[in-house]
C-alpha cells in the first residue's frame, strides 16, 4: 500500500469536488485547486468516474460532480480502487515464495498491513474538506 502521485491527486480530486457539495466543478478548476497538471487530473478523473466516486456533468458548463457523499470514501477503499489491491508489502500474499511457510517476518507483516488499513480506514475524503475549511490541512 502506498500513497502515489495518483492517489494523493485524487483525493485532492474529490476534497476539491466535494467541498462545493452539489455544484458542477469543470475540469480546469478542480486542477488549478488540486495543483496538478489538467492532462493528469483528467486521467485520474477518468479513472475515478469509471470507479463510481464521481459523476460527470456534458455541456458547455459541464464538469463533475460527487457521486457519492464524502463521508461514505475512506482512504482506505480509494487506495485499493486505484491502487489495484496492492498491499505495503508485496511478498507478504505472495504464495509463490519458496519461504513463505517459514518465513519469520510473515505474520508480523500482515498484521502492520492490517493495521495501517485500519488507520486509513478512519479517514474519509470529509476529514480532509474539514481539514481545508479549517485551513489546517495543505494539500499541496
Amino acid at each position: 500500500m502506498k500513497i502515489t502521485k495518483k492517489v494523493g491527486c485524487a483525493v485532492s480530486i474529490l476534497t476539491v469536488i466535494g467541498k462545493r457539495n452539489d455544484e458542477i466543478v469543470p475540469v480546469k478548476t478542480i486542477a488549478l485547486e488540486s495543483s496538478f497538471s489538467e492532462p493528469f487530473t483528467r486521467k485520474v478523473i477518468h479513472e475515478l468516474e469509471m470507479l463510481g466516486y464521481v459523476k460527470s456533468v456534458m455541456g458547455p458548463k459541464g464538469g463533475y460532480v460527487m457521486a457519492k457523499e464524502p463521508s461514505e470514501i475512506n482512504l482506505d477503499f480509494l487506495l485499493m480502487d486505484l491502487e489495484e489491491k496492492k498491499e505495503m508489502v508485496e511478498c507478504v500474499y505472495n504464495k509463490s515464495c519458496t519461504m513463505h511457510k517459514g518465513c519469520m517476518i510473515n505474520h508480523t507483516m500482515h498484521k502492520l498491513n492490517r493495521d495501517v488499513r485500519d488507520v486509513f480506514r478512519k479517514y474519509s475524503i470529509e476529514d480532509f474538506i474539514k481539514g481545508v475549511e479549517n485551513g489546517k490541512e495543505n494539500l499541496s
